[in-house]
């Protein structure tokens, strides 16, 4: 299935307010129920929700969002709107595939739309969109191997989950099909919400293993690490979203020079795309992926002179390839675990 996309450019002030400003002009509500972090999280729970609120303004109908303290709460969040009688429930990310199918089974007069997430069997008031993680990873990797001067990389993820895995496997392959000889270091951190410890990382991974190109995957915990990165004047690829708009303030934060681009999903259409089908009547149950073959994932405008006019036509060649099906990044779309083997080791690391 080819998309067509629109590009949205907004500024958009987030508050403490959970329904959209203006007032509704349709009878249609549209709730959203983040994964284990924020609205503002600069990633993909934001990109989700700007979509959801672009999608409000254009069809005039009420918008609303819950953020979970906890996994615990993903259900009682979710009930919630039912309850109030909202005509479509989206959920964010992995942790949510079990909340959202029994949901959508308990409650058939409400449709349901999950991001990060598909199934073998639907019922016919949900919808799972997936993304080609691996091949957003996989750019990113050609970019940072491509960059480097000390052929040193790294890559800092969070929860290793499958959509996790694969841009952190992706990320591995496609820099070592640039640059076999580039060491990697590689590290997941339980929690998606730990900027901190992301921060530490990166800065460990400067210090001992000389990387000078950071890929921070992991919600506001990968921010962290990138945003460290920059800071200690070594380049870095952010991640889900354009951070250069989020995490670096559309440039207000003086390292942003260093944010080379960010290994974009387009979440913010995706969403958009399914709420403009409850507001036509062509709601329609199923997976929906968006990958390279139909510009669902890419790479963000780039932020750096060190991304050099030959860096990005190879990029272009790369992303074409991976289109066109000549490119593959040898990682297991349904698990996000690398096909191929290689000398790359990742550990893990407690987050809080």
């Amino acid at each position: 299935m080819k998309h067509f996309w629109v590009v949205f450019v907004t500024v958009l002030q987030l508050s403490c307010s959970s329904e959209s400003d203006s007032s509704p002009t349709s009878d249609l509500k549209v709730a959203l129920v983040t994964d284990f972090g924020k609205i503002d999280d600069g990633t993909f729970n934001q990109s989700a929700y700007e979509g959801g609120l672009q999608a409000a303004q254009a069809f005039g109908l009420q918008f609303d969002y819950r953020e979970p303290a906890s996994t615990d709460d993903y259900s009682t969040e979710v009930e919630y709107f039912v309850d109030q009688d909202y005509d479509m429930v989206i959920t964010v990310g992995f942790q949510m595939t079990d909340v959202t199918l029994e949901s959508a089974q308990s409650f058939p007069d409400t449709k349901f739309v999950i991001v990060d997430v598909t199934y073998d069997d639907y019922p016919d008031n949900l919808v799972g969109l997936s993304f080609a993680e691996d091949e957003a990873g996989y750019l990113a990797g050609s970019l940072a191997a491509m960059v480097s001067e000390s052929k040193s990389l790294g890559v800092i993820g969070g929860i290793a989950l499958p959509p996790v895995k694969s841009f952190v496997n992706g990320f591995i392959n496609g820099a070592l099909a640039e640059c076999e000889t580039c060491s990697i270091a590689c590290t997941y951190i339980s929690s998606f919400t730990d900027p901190d410890t992301g921060a530490a990382q990166a800065s460990s991974m400067i210090s001992n293993q000389n990387a000078d190109v950071i890929f921070g995957a992991g919600g506001a915990t990968g921010s962290g690490a990138i945003l460290e990165t920059t800071k200690s004047n070594k380049w870095a690829i952010g991640v889900d979203t354009d951070e250069y708009y989020t995490t670096y303030q559309s440039g207000a934060e003086a390292s942003s020079t260093y944010l080379l681009s960010s290994a974009v999903k387009k979440i913010d259409v995706a969403v958009y795309e399914q709420i403009e089908a409850l507001v036509n009547g062509n709601f329609v149950a199923g997976s929906i992926d968006f990958d390279a073959s139909n510009n669902g994932i890419g790479l963000s405008d780039y932020h750096s002179t060190a991304v050099t006019t030959t860096i990005q036509t190879s990029i272009s060649e790369i992303l074409s390839g991976l289109g066109d099906g000549t490119i593959s990044t040898n990682v297991n779309e349904s698990t996000g675990d690398s096909e191929t083997s290689n000398s790359v080791t990742c550990s893990e690391v407690q987050g809080s």
